[in-house]
């Protein structure tokens, strides 16, 4: 079954925190088992926050609320969310890349894209052009999905 969207509007909150801490209690009532034709059917719900910001316009409000609920949603579902949640994802996705592969290969590989720049800022060397050409196009790919959402196992398949 396909989902559906409502909108809430709060009044009187000051903090994104207020009105996440709002739609965590909202999403946990909304998650009670429903008893149905001799059964129980269970609903998940994953919710956007957004604060207005003055002189926003409703339609951008619900643009950037839509937008946090499919960060949630990326969050593994059935959760609520704001702004904030990327960095966070990048830094597990950066943890994983570290635990999953060899620290020493990761390292060498950083060090390597590290001396690679440095050598074509200082001496214009067209070797290690074409090595930061091949790496950073990946690297800038990696760094975007992982801000943008939380990223899935199969990332790289964009640069294929």
């Amino acid at each position: 079954m396909g989902g559906d969207e409502l909108l809430v509007v709060l009044q009187g909150l000051d903090e994104i925190a207020q009105a996440v801490a709002i739609a965590e209690k909202l999403r946990v009532a909304g998650q009670q088992p429903i008893p149905w034709e001799g059964g129980r059917v269970k609903v998940s719900l994953s919710i956007g926050v957004a604060l207005a910001i003055p002189g926003e316009n409703v339609d951008a409000l619900i643009a950037r609320a839509d937008q946090a609920m499919y960060v949630a949603k990326q969050g593994g579902r059935t959760a609520a969310g704001g702004a904030g949640q990327s960095l966070r994802w990048l830094g597990e996705l950066l943890g994983g890349q570290v635990a999953l592969v060899t620290p020493l290969v990761f390292l060498l590989c950083v060090v390597g894209a590290f001396m690679a720049m440095r050598r074509v800022w200082r001496a214009r060397d067209a070797g290690a052009g074409l090595l930061l050409a091949l790496i950073l196009p990946g690297a800038a790919i990696f760094v975007w999905q992982a801000l943008g959402s939380r990223v899935q196992g199969n990332w790289p398949a964009i640069l294929y």
